[in-house]
């Protein structure tokens, strides 16, 4: 083997991972339209959750803050 060929099997091994994870993103991408739709579900349920009540957090974080405290 050549000093030419073998300094060129790095970069063989990573082209050959790199078509790998090509193909496998590839093959995912039939399942677009489904995760857009689970995400989109998803926010709503995000935004549902902490929508009407955006001090709700504020209020969760001090009192936490005080048990915290309580059980040092």
């Amino acid at each position: 083997m050549t000093e030419f060929e073998s300094s060129a099997d790095p970069l063989q091994e990573w082209l050959n991972g790199t078509e790998v994870k090509v193909q496998e993103s590839s093959a995912r991408l039939h399942d677009l339209p489904a995760k857009k739709e689970e995400l989109s579900k998803l926010q709503v349920f995000e935004n549902h959750r902490h929508g009407p009540y955006p001090q709700k957090k504020a209020v969760n974080s001090h009192h936490g803050n005080s048990w915290s405290r309580l059980l040092v």
